[in-house]
């Protein structure tokens, strides 16, 4: 895949399309259609803290309705650093190491629609790279394999028990929810670490083989050919269809590496 082709300057967007809230309907059918999109010519727009957050917050608002990334609270824009944390179960904008192929909210009932990430500090150290792989190619190659219609029929008709990360736990006893992973929509929710804790929390004599069915679908996700890797650059902003994208990154050693995060519908 050719990241290039689904790159646009920002400005010359709105210049083109007049406002901003029509550059916003122009993402939304553009991420609709070919599942992501990076937008350039925003480093202006990052040099402010509390402008760039507001900036993404009122960008990602001209595309869908913002969600919060905890219930009940307005905590929309997240920030991904380097940072300690003491969680049983980390989500991955927790800590700075690698972070393989997954969607986002996976643990939620109704996972977002769309998710984006703006670069505000880029990791000097080289590392932080962004990786992109379209699970629909994936679906259309694995179907091709007959030994494999029993691997997507089972991850569509069983519910998986997946862990919710604890820094997104609302109450005590909301340790994991129970989902398929491929369905009409979301087209996928995955991610391997919650999934596998997922499976050492309930009590089942089937544990095993739903074991061994997320290693073989893991196996084929992080092994695709259709995986993708990429540095965005600092004042680059990327949309992603979380109904039908994985993303992930690469670990890095630089504290300062700063990016925000938003999910909307």
């Amino acid at each position: 895949m050719n990241i290039n082709t689904h790159k646009f300057e920002y400005h010359h967007l709105v210049k083109k399309l007049g406002s901003s809230h029509s550059v916003g309907q122009w993402l939304r059918n553009y991420i609709d259609v070919h599942g992501f999109v990076i937008l350039q010519d925003l480093k202006s727009e990052t040099f402010d803290l509390n402008f760039a957050k507001k900036f993404f917050a009122d960008l990602s608002s001209s595309i869908g309705t913002l969600v919060s990334h905890n219930p009940n609270k307005q905590d929309y824009i997240w920030e991904i650093k380097a940072q300690s944390s003491n969680s049983e179960i980390k989500t991955f904008s927790e800590d700075n190491q690698e972070a393989p192929l997954h969607t986002d909210s996976q643990y939620r009932i109704c996972p977002e629609r769309y998710m984006a990430l703006i670069v505000i500090r880029q990791a000097s150290c080289g590392g932080g790279a962004t990786l992109l792989l379209d699970f629909k190619k994936v679906l259309e190659e694995i179907s091709s394999y007959a030994s494999s219609k029993e691997l997507i029929e089972f991850a569509k008709k069983q519910k998986f028990p997946i862990a919710v990360p604890s820094i997104f736990q609302t109450s005590s006893d909301q340790k994991y929810i129970y989902s398929s992973l491929i369905s009409d929509l979301p087209l996928i929710r995955y991610r391997y670490d919650t999934l596998k804790t997922g499976l050492t929390m309930v009590n089942s004599d089937r544990s095993g083989e739903f074991l061994d069915h997320l290693e073989t679908l893991n196996t084929y996700i992080q092994s695709s050919s259709h995986q993708c890797s990429f540095n965005l650059a600092e004042g680059e902003i990327i949309f992603v269809d979380n109904h039908r994208f994985l993303h992930g990154r690469t670990p890095f050693t630089d504290p300062k590496r700063l990016l925000l995060r938003s999910r909307f519908n």
